[in-house]
């Protein structure tokens, strides 16, 4: 019985935590530096390890070394800047469309704009006005369209009277090929990890995730435009990058 006491004992105080330990450093000492992370990232994109890249921390915009160039991006919004962009948008046999939207289900969504790009830097916003919306039906309907998961923007545009007769390329499609490891393939991880460009996040216009949360009809439409500029801008940029790669791959015919 004595000899059980005393175990009984000695597992109490191994268990104990012991809280007036003396030691030779501060807490603050161990805080993670985050100043090396451009050199992270371009370590892992040398030797292509790209399944890492998504563990490097991100940070705010400020903050960041990779996060923002500068683009041309235009907001449509009135029939002059609307005449304009026809004009460019009519000589270009490419095109890299984004939908902005009400909902994630593309079989209710409303849709309020669509931005389009077809060089790297740059990117038009179109507001659905219905006005916009019937010049374009004509023109777009038999452009050589490009996009990241394209076939949600072709059955939100369906929606609104908008068909896409000529899927050219999808990027999620090209990125799925092209991935030797399970690594993200949203967007916005598309484009740090292979561009080293931090885009926007959503949360910037509707808030994070919770009862306070905003719809994206409720964000001011000029807010919305850069957002969406910078979805189309980086498609294309992604479309120029992963052609290249698919052909080298010998993979063009498996992805069409």
């Amino acid at each position: 019985m004595r000899e059980n006491k005393k175990l009984a004992y000695l597992s109490r105080e191994l268990a104990t935590i012991i809280l007036d330990l003396d030691l030779d450093f501060e807490l603050a000492d161990t805080e993670w530096d985050y100043s090396g992370e451009q050199t992270a990232y371009e370590l892992f994109q040398k030797y292509e390890f790209r399944s890492l890249l998504s563990k490097i921390p991100k940070l705010d915009k400020q903050s960041s070394e990779v996060f923002n160039n500068k683009e041309s991006y235009k907001l449509i919004d009135n029939q002059k800047d609307f005449n304009e962009f026809i004009i460019k948008l009519k000589k270009e046999d490419e095109i890299c469309l984004d939908t902005e939207t009400d909902s994630l289900d593309s079989n209710q969504a409303t849709l309020l704009g669509i931005s389009f790009s077809w060089q790297a830097g740059q990117a038009y916003y179109v507001l659905a006005q219905e006005n916009f919306l019937k010049e374009l039906k004509p023109i777009i309907e038999n452009k050589k369209v490009i996009g990241h998961h394209i076939k949600y923007d072709y059955k939100v545009l369906k929606l609104a009277g908008l068909e896409l007769k000529n899927i050219y390329f999808d990027t999620l499609v090209a990125a799925y090929l092209l991935s030797k490891t399970n690594r993200s393939l949203k967007l916005d991880d598309l484009a740090f990890s292979e561009l080293a460009y931090r885009m926007q996040p959503i949360e910037d216009l509707i808030g994070k995730k919770g009862k306070d949360q905003l719809n994206m009809r409720d964000v001011d439409y000029k807010k919305i435009s850069n957002y969406s500029c910078e979805d189309a801008d980086y498609t294309w940029q992604l479309y120029q990058k992963y052609k290249k790669e698919l052909k080298k791959e010998t993979m063009l015919g498996l992805f069409s």
